[in-house]
C-alpha cells in the first residue's frame, strides 16, 4: 500500500471515532466525506505517535489527535554563519566572532564603511580550542544573540557560556553590544576567575564615574587601575578612535567585576606615533561552589564623536538600571 494512502487511512480512522476535544464530542466523519479528503501540501503526516510538522518557513503545524497547534515562526538572527565564524551586520557597523577563539572577541570591524585596523572588542580570556580538540563547542545564534558554550573553560570540569548581543543602529550610535559571561562547575570548590578585554587605536581616553559631573581625561601611556570589589562604584570609559568620527564607550557592571584596568601605549617607537588602548575587566570572585552560576555583564557601544560624552552616559544609565538577563 502506498505510504501516503496508508497515512490518510490511519488519520481518517482516528478522526472517524467520537473524539473529545475541548470538552465537546465531534461528529463522526462520513465515508463519502473521507473519500473527498486530500492531504494538505504543507502538512506531513507521520506514522509514529509524535506530531506532524509543517515544513513551511513561516511557522509549523503540530497535530495532536484532531487538533492542530501552530507554533511561532523561527526567529531570524543577525549573526550569519560563514564556515567557522559568525558575522553580523548592524547597518552602520559589521564584524565577526570566531566561536572557537573567544579571546579574539569582535574583530574585522567596519564602521560607516571604514575598517578599524587592530580593533578587537569584548574579548574573553578563555583558551582557544583547536579544530582537532574533541572538546565540544555549542554555538547558537538567535535574534541579536550569539551564544557559545565551552566545556572545560576557564578550567577543567568547569563550563563557560558567552553571549555576544548585538544591536543597532540606534540614535547617535552605530552599534551596541552586551557581553554576558557565565561560569558554573560540578566541583565542590573551584576558581572561576577570567577577564574580558577590548583593544583599539585611540588618541584620547576619558573616565566617568557615577559620582562625577562628567568625563575626565586619563593620562596617556600609563596604566590605570580601578578596584570595584569593595567600592562597587560604576565606572565607564570613553575611547576616541584616531582618524575617525566615532568613539567607543565601555562599562562593566560594578557588581560583576573585581577590577578594571586601562592601559595605553604608543604603536611603534616614534615619539609622536599612534596610540592604542586596552581596557580589561577581572571578573568573578576567587571561589565558585557546585550548583552556583556566576554571570557578568559588559557593555560596549560605538557612538558618534559629536556629543559622544552625553550619548555614552545615556547608555551607561540604561545599562546600570537593566535587570540581569535570565539567559541559560
Amino acid at each position: 500500500m502506498d505510504m501516503a494512502v496508508r497515512c490518510v487511512k490511519i488519520r481518517d480512522n482516528w478522526l472517524a471515532g467520537h473524539l473529545r476535544v475541548a470538552g465537546r464530542r465531534q461528529k463522526p466523519i462520513a465515508r463519502s466525506e473521507r473519500q473527498q479528503r486530500r492531504i494538505e501540501p504543507d502538512i506531513r503526516p507521520l506514522l509514529c505517535s509524535g506530531p506532524a510538522v509543517s515544513p513551511r518557513a513561516d511557522g509549523g503545524v503540530f497535530l495532536f489527535g484532531s487538533r492542530s497547534v501552530r507554533c511561532a515562526p523561527m526567529q531570524s538572527s543577525r549573526w550569519q554563519a560563514d564556515n567557522d565564524v559568525r558575522r553580523f551586520d548592524a547597518g552602520r557597523m559589521s564584524g565577526r566572532v570566531v566561536p572557537r577563539d573567544p579571546n579574539r572577541g569582535i574583530d574585522q570591524l567596519c564602521i560607516d564603511g571604514q575598517p578599524v585596523a587592530g580593533a578587537q572588542l569584548l574579548r574573553v580570556d578563555l583558551a582557544a580550542i583547536d579544530p582537532a580538540d574533541p572538546s565540544p563547542v555549542e554555538v547558537v545564534s538567535r535574534g541579536d544573540d550569539l551564544a557559545v558554550t565551552y566545556a572545560d573553560r576557564p578550567a577543567k570540569q568547569m563550563r563557560a557560556q558567552v553571549y555576544w548581543r548585538a544591536d543597532g543602529p540606534l540614535p547617535r550610535t552605530a552599534a551596541k553590544f552586551e557581553l554576558l559571561v557565565s561560569v558554573q562547575t560540578g566541583l565542590l570548590d573551584s576558581c572561576p576567575r577570567t577577564c574580558t578585554r577590548s583593544h583599539l587605536p585611540a588618541n584620547q581616553v576619558l573616565r566617568w564615574t557615577q559620582s562625577s559631573d562628567g568625563f575626565a581625561p586619563l593620562k596617556l601611556a600609563t596604566v590605570h587601575r580601578q578596584p570595584l570589589a569593595e567600592s562597587r562604584q560604576p565606572t565607564g570609559y570613553l575611547f576616541r578612535v584616531a582618524g575617525t568620527e566615532f568613539s567607543y564607550a565601555e562599562m562593566v557592571h560594578p557588581s560583576d567585576a573585581r577590577e578594571t584596568t586601562v592601559a595605553t601605549h604608543r604603536i611603534g617607537d616614534a615619539p609622536g606615533g599612534e596610540l592604542a588602548a586596552e581596557v580589561g575587566h577581572e571578573l568573578f570572585a576567587d571561589h565558585l561552589e557546585k550548583g552556583v552560576i556566576l554571570r557578568a555583564r559588559v557593555l560596549g557601544v560605538v557612538v558618534d564623536r559629536a556629543d559622544d560624552e552625553a550619548t555614552a552616559i545615556e547608555h551607561f544609565a540604561r545599562f546600570l538600571s537593566a535587570k540581569l538577563p535570565l539567559t541559560t
